[in-house]
């Protein structure tokens, strides 16, 4: 890639080199690895937990400073979800209900962030909505195998005349679940905002 004059002095004026751009179009055509989450944050395994002492300790030094400095609240852009389920639309091409199972789906492809979705499934803030609404759309739900009832779910879950999450903005899926009601990741921004 060729840059012209008028280029190289944006890119000095933005603290940037030609090679580090080079580097970042690198990224941008090659793409990201995905990432293999190991396991759960828990206190001792990535969080750490202060004793109620460090705790008051933290909120004195944070008083001490907070009229010297200015502060603003980071909130990831949130894009539309397409990447995030890519592994549910490449089920949905690739399985045949009729002909596999998923256990064995998972195996030959190696599927394990799908294993992962299908044992927490219920855990999910919209599991029931979607399986209301297959209990509505499929009279005979409960009678069908469950390789057919995940597959359904995850169709009803993903396709563009359905719930449509995968074109959805992510801050827009449900993201928690209380008691009485359902909260968008939106909504928790607002709330704590």
């Amino acid at each position: 890639m060729t840059f012209s004059e008028k280029d190289i002095q944006q890119l000095n004026a933005l603290g940037l080199t030609k090679d580090k751009v080079l580097n970042q179009i690198k990224i941008f055509n090659k793409g990201l690895p995905f990432i293999t989450l190991e396991s759960t944050a828990t206190i001792g395994n990535g969080i750490l937990k202060v004793s109620k002492q460090e705790h008051q300790d933290y909120i004195n030094y944070f008083n001490s400073k907070r009229n010297k400095k200015s502060f603003i609240k980071f909130v990831p852009a949130s894009g539309a979800a397409t990447r995030m389920f890519k592994f549910l639309f490449d089920f949905l091409e690739e399985f045949k209900p009729d002909e596999d199972t998923i256990e064995d789906y998972v195996t030959r492809k190696k599927a394990s962030n799908l294993s992962k979705f299908f044992n927490d499934i219920k855990s999910f803030p919209f599991y029931n909505n979607i399986k209301q609404q297959l209990l509505k759309d499929y009279k005979i739900f409960e009678n069908l195998s469950v390789n057919h009832q995940l597959f359904l779910f995850v169709k009803s879950m993903l396709n563009e005349d359905q719930l449509n999450f995968g074109n959805c903005p992510k801050g827009l899926l449900p993201f928690h679940h209380y008691k009485n009601r359902i909260a968008t990741a939106f909504e928790e921004h607002l709330f704590e905002g």
